[in-house]
């Protein structure tokens, strides 16, 4: 396994292409190797959003509680990728304090971010939990069934306009006719 993590240590720090080095460090974030840490704060603090993703990545896999604050932050980028990632990792640390937080962000506009903060609520558990996601999970199918309603209705409303005379409907393109038996 120390062989693995040496060589792990050496393709982030070396000249990979770059997702290969991204993806070598998050697989160092179960490591506990000392040198891990400085690896995934200059990740975090690179300036890249995807070093920032991989490092948010590498902190959920880490088990250590230090990186709660970095996460926690991270909640509010304007970047969904980030939001996402950090939801997630923040599941993976079982953080109890990011309840409130994750909760907010079951109303997100970018579905992978609720997604992620489904996961990560389900992950940490806790009072009223599992009430607030059967509640996220009526209103999203109640919104699909208005969506879809909605859909049908406008489906509706442009064949009625569709019609022509003596009964025809022009459907597509194509005509229709009406007979009455």
């Amino acid at each position: 396994l120390h062989e693995v993590e040496d060589r792990l240590i050496v393709t982030v720090k070396g000249s990979d292409a770059v997702d290969v080095r991204r993806r070598a460090l998050e697989s160092l974030g179960f490591s506990s190797r000392k040198e891990v840490p400085g690896l995934i704060e200059k990740a975090y603090n690179s300036g890249n959003e995807s070093w920032l993703v991989s490092s948010l990545f590498a902190m959920g896999r880490s088990a250590h509680q230090k990186w709660g604050p970095r996460l926690m932050k991270m909640l509010d980028s304007d970047s969904s990728d980030v939001r996402s990632e950090a939801a997630q990792a923040l599941g993976e640390l079982e953080l109890k304090e990011a309840r409130p937080r994750l909760l907010e962000l079951l109303q997100d506009d970018n579905e992978e971010v609720r997604l992620a903060a489904v996961w990560s609520l389900s992950q940490i558990g806790g009072e009223g939990i599992q009430v607030a996601l059967d509640v996220q999970r009526r209103h999203r199918l109640d919104q699909a069934a208005r969506d879809t309603l909605q859909c049908v209705g406008i489906q509706a409303h442009a064949l009625g306009r569709a019609g022509g005379a003596g009964g025809e409907r022009d459907l597509g393109g194509v005509r229709r006719h009406h007979h009455l038996g």
